[in-house]
Parts: structure tokens; sequence; C-alpha cells
């Protein structure tokens, strides 16, 4: 599609959206001050009706494989991955916190702060360069080292049903009834009783979910029993787990002696810390999104060395996919303890039939 098409798109639906947000007065903080002081929940009800909408509407053209087609994104050079935040609790709620003291002194959030200043008024201008200074200083603390790059176990775009591990029709059902609910019970005013009920109830049935969900894939063997020494290379396993789901090289170097080696499944060997960095740069880029994760089948401990087993996996995901392929192998982990703390001297992968 041609570039300037795209901007005319990109213009029209600014206006579209800033006309409907300025003659709607769309501004979370007007919202919550009406239904928090005012008792006024109209406004605040048609979010949770658009949300409730959006819900509905995301799944149905995830499941129908609907796709950006026309890439608009990528036209203007935008990465779509950019919109895809990953789930980093701790930077959620102190970030929140710090936006709502914003939005409180700035009397608007940012669609507020935008459709005012469409409206005249000046101090709302003041606040849009508040906001373009707060995510300068946000991108000045990660290139200094401040805040890193990777604070998430989970990589950018994975959804609630593929971290919970749950079906996604019953989570999408669940929340569909619970926003409705939320919707009856704003428009009639019910009391902050009905509120916490409806919530209680919400969160009691993914719990219900959560838990049938692993009873039915639950394995029939039974867990490993782990000494002292090996639950604490266990944790450790775990640990390097993590940082290679994280998709951070920086994180995965420091589990590996200097001159560390390791054995792909093909055959193919990578010798010293150097290489196995090259190496996951390379891999790290071959997914869109996953998750490493092993269940331990055997650790021996002697001294300081330790070898250690595990039947491990790796889940990817791509939007759409009502079950993320599996790819299954065997990790064989030696193991040696360096001032206190256990390194990696050797990683064999071996490819192994799916359990």
């Amino acid at each position: 599609m041609d570039f300037t098409i795209v901007l005319l798109i990109a213009f029209v639906t600014g206006v579209i959206l800033g006309f409907l947000f300025q003659k709607g007065q769309f501004c979370m903080t007007l919202m919550l001050t009406e239904s928090v002081i005012f008792k006024n929940h109209k406004r605040i009800a048609g979010f949770v009706g658009a949300i409730l909408v959006s819900v509905v509407l995301f799944n149905v053209a995830a499941f129908l494989g609907v796709t950006d087609n026309f890439n608009l994104l990528r036209q203007v050079g935008v990465n779509p991955k950019f919109f895809q935040a990953p789930l980093a609790i701790d930077r959620s709620l102190i970030g929140g916190l710090i936006f709502g003291f914003g939005m409180i002194l700035a009397g608007g959030c940012v669609a507020g702060v935008l459709f005012r200043i469409g409206e005249g008024q000046l101090s709302s201008v003041i606040a849009f360069f508040g906001i373009m200074a707060g995510f300068a200083t946000a991108i000045a603390l990660e290139i200094v080292g401040v805040i890193g790059l990777e604070a998430s176990l989970y990589p950018p775009g994975v959804l609630l049903s593929q971290i919970l591990q749950v079906p996604v029709i019953p989570l999408v059902t669940l929340t569909a009834v619970f926003l409705l609910a939320l919707l009856l019970a704003l428009l009639r005013n019910a009391r902050s009783r009905v509120f916490l009920a409806i919530l209680l109830i919400f969160f009691l049935a993914i719990v219900l979910l959560y838990h049938s969900e692993r009873q039915s894939i639950q394995s029939i063997a039974p867990p490993v029993e782990l000494n002292e020494k090996q639950v604490e290379i266990n944790r450790f396993i775990s640990s390097f787990h993590v940082a290679v789901s994280n998709r951070s090289t920086a994180k995965i170097v420091p589990f590996f002696t200097d001159d560390a080696l390791m054995v792909l499944p093909d055959g193919r060997l990578i010798r010293n810390v150097t290489m196995i960095k090259s190496y996951y740069e390379k891999e790290i880029v071959l997914y869109h999104q996953y998750i490493i994760y092993g269940k331990v089948s055997s650790i021996e401990v002697a001294d300081n060395k330790a070898t250690a087993v595990y039947n491990s996996g790796l889940r990817s995901w791509s939007l759409g996919a009502t079950q993320p392929p599996y790819i299954p192998y065997r990790e064989t982990f030696t193991l040696i303890r360096i001032a206190d703390a256990w390194k990696i001297e050797s990683l064999v992968l071996n490819a192994r039939r799916s359990e």
C-alpha cells in the first residue's frame, strides 16, 4: 500500500477518535471521579461495555486467524511488537501508581489531555510535555541500565490463557460474563457489596478453571524427591530456564563458565561462553514468543560437582493458535560450584518424543 494512503488512513482514524473522545469526554480521571465521588456510573459503564466488545471481537478475530493484511504499522516504520508489552508486575504496579498521581495532578489521563489540548486548554499542553518527559526518562533509565530491558518472565504478546495454560474459550466466556455482570451492576447503581461479590465469584471461577485444567494434565508419575542440595540445584536450573524464557542473553551468559560446552540435538558443538551467547542471540529471534520449562528427571551431587537431567520443552505461540506448538527435548547439565555459586560446565541437548 502506498505510504501516502497509509498516512491518510491514520489521519482520518485519528480525527474520528479525537472527535469521539471529545464528544464523549473519554477520560479515565473523569470516569473515576464521577463514579467514586458522585456515584454516577454511566460513563464508566460505557467504558466497561467497550472492553466487553473488544474482548469478544479480539478473540473472535484470533480464532479466525485475522491478521493485518495491509501491514499498516510496518508501512509507517513501526514494529507491531512495540505495542506488545511484556508482563512485568513490578513495573505495572509502580508505573500505575505514578501515572495515577499524574492523572490527578494533570486533571486527566492521556486521552483527556489530548482532547483538552484541542479544546484550547493551556494546562493540558503543559501536562502533555510532562507525559513526553516521562517517556524520555524511562528510555534514558533503560539506556544507562537502571531499568533492565527484559523485566518479565513472559515474552511480549503472551495471552493470559497461555500463561495459565487453560483453554481459551472457557476463560473468554468467564471474562465476558464477568464484564457483563459488572456492566449491569453499574447501570443499576448497585452497592459496593455487589461489585465485591461479582469480583470474588469471578476470581473463584478462574481458580477452579486453572486447577481443573492442572488436574487433567497432571503427570501420573510421582514427583522426584529431592534433598537439600538437589533442591538448590533445581532452583538454579529453574532460574536458567526463566532467563532463557526472558529472551535476554545478558541474563543467560552468567549461568555458564567461561569455557563451557554445549552440544546441540544435531550434534553441533559450541565452545566457550562467547559462542554460547552468539547461539542464544540467534535462537531468540526464531520465535515470536515462547516459554521454556523443565521437569527434573535426576540430580546427582558429588562434592562441588553435579549432574542434572531434565525433560524440558519449549512452547511457542502465534496469534489465533488454539494449542501452542510443543518442542520436547532432554537437557543434561554438568555443573560445578564456584565461590558458593553453581555454574554450567556443559549442556547436552537431545531431542525426545512428547510425553
